[in-house]
């Protein structure tokens, strides 16, 4: 690939898929090092779920995976620190602003937990992104959604059109 690092996107599971894909994949990331993926991106439903993802990512650091992740901010806390830790780098996503947020996720507080997440982030020093997805409804807020984010030390962003 164009700067030689090679990223593995490892959509591993989805709410409604069984944990166990997990351990059965594990084993696997021996093979895909061997190949030279350096980089487990985890994605697809909320990781910080997954039941096994603690070993998951002792197996994938081990091995010399860099471990980075797409959430939506609920678990990244105090309370789930030890398992923050294992990770280089997350992203949070977001929908838009507050209420095109909260609307989207079906949870009043969904803006607030994943600002939260954002500056738990920053105060652990984990690099940090904002993943926006874009809707209609809310590309006129990207401008103002930078600008707060950048505010808060988010430097990268990851913005995709629905």
């Amino acid at each position: 690939m164009q700067s030689g690092l090679r990223a593995l996107l490892f959509g591993v599971v989805t709410y409604r898929q069984r944990h166990d894909r997990i351990c059965r994949s594990a084993p696997a990331l021996l093979g895909l090092r061997v190949q030279g993926y350096e980089v487990l991106s985890l994605s697809r439903g909320e990781p910080m779920l997954y039941p096994d993802l603690v070993d998951l990512l002792i197996e994938a650091r081990a091995l010399g995976f860099r471990c980075v992740a797409i959430s939506n901010g609920f678990r990244i806390n105090k309370q789930f620190a030890k398992t923050v830790e294992l990770f280089d780098g997350m992203a949070i996503s977001f929908d838009g602003l507050k209420d095109i947020h909260n609307r989207v996720r079906g949870n009043q507080r969904a803006f607030e937990m994943a600002l939260s997440a954002l500056t738990y982030l920053k105060s652990v020093g984990k690099p940090s992104a904002a993943a926006f997805t874009v809707l209609q409804e809310s590309l006129p807020e990207v401008p103002d959604f930078v600008e707060i984010t950048a505010e808060m030390g988010v430097g990268r962003y990851n913005c995709a059109r629905w």
